[in-house]
């Protein structure tokens, strides 16, 4: 509704949900590392029926799951396969992860895929630059998946995740710590050795829900039991996250707080 022209510069491609929704917004050639979105003021919106993909976020933590725990194998349907969104998704491949797309299509705009997932040993990576932005709310997942690869990893120029809804690297570090996993803490990111054998302790999510998901899938995969302080803020994002988790897992996980 503004009058004239509104321009957005990012440095780096970041997800594009809105651009494809708004197909009246222009995003200029790259340039210097910025990318200018404009878009032209004095527009009406008009209503349309529209299909929401599964959101990829949320499919990131059954994924790493299956990629971590023996013999399982697991379809995931309807999920959105926006290239802006799924950097863990290349990331866990470059790993090793036995990850197949299928049945590739549309929803409006948006890319949508089945994504079939199964048990294969992981090796460690590095990830950085432009791969970071693509993948920034699946860090604390990933984290997991690096702690059950074979070799190490090194995530680099990811100071964002301290602004989050907590300080994600802290948190990360010291959370996985308790269960065994050997972290070490960066500026702008974090290491983890690989080759860990998770064990069940007493976590918190410090009020965010990634953490409590993440740390969830690990106690999947840990032996002796765990329990995750502060599980409520999931109802933000994944209200019936326990729920799928204990379909997929035989009832073994039971939320308490």
């Amino acid at each position: 509704m503004a009058v004239g022209r509104t321009e957005v510069k990012e440095p780096a491609l970041s997800r594009d949900h809105t651009e494809r929704m708004l197909k009246n917004i222009r995003r200029q050639p790259r340039f210097a590392m910025i990318l200018p979105l404009q878009l032209e003021g004095g527009q009406t919106l008009q209503a349309r029926d529209v299909m929401i993909p599964g959101d990829f976020s949320s499919a990131a933590f059954f994924m790493v799951a299956a990629c971590i725990i023996p013999d399982s194998e697991l379809l995931i349907q309807d999920v959105g396969v926006n290239p802006t969104r799924t950097g863990l998704m290349d990331v866990l491949k470059s790993m090793g992860a036995d990850i197949t797309i299928r049945n590739q299509r549309y929803f409006g705009a948006e890319p949508v895929a089945d994504i079939l997932i199964k048990y294969k040993p992981l090796q460690g990576t590095k990830v950085s630059g432009e791969t970071v932005v693509r993948m920034i709310d699946e860090f604390p997942i990933f984290a997991v998946a690096a702690a059950s690869a074979s070799s190490p990893t090194v995530v680099e120029e990811a100071e964002e995740l301290r602004v989050k809804e907590s300080d994600r690297i802290s948190t990360i570090v010291q959370e996985l710590s308790k269960m065994g996993v050997e972290l070490g803490e960066r500026e702008d990111g974090f290491t983890v050795t690989g080759g860990s054998k998770f064990q069940g302790a007493d976590c918190f999510s410090y009020g965010d829900h990634r953490i409590a998901m993440s740390l969830s899938i690990a106690a999947l995969a840990a032996t002796g039991d765990t329990t995750i302080n502060g599980t409520g803020p999931i109802a933000t994002s994944f209200p019936v996250f326990y729920e799928l988790l204990n379909d997929l897992s035989a009832g073994k996980a039971t939320q308490i707080s």
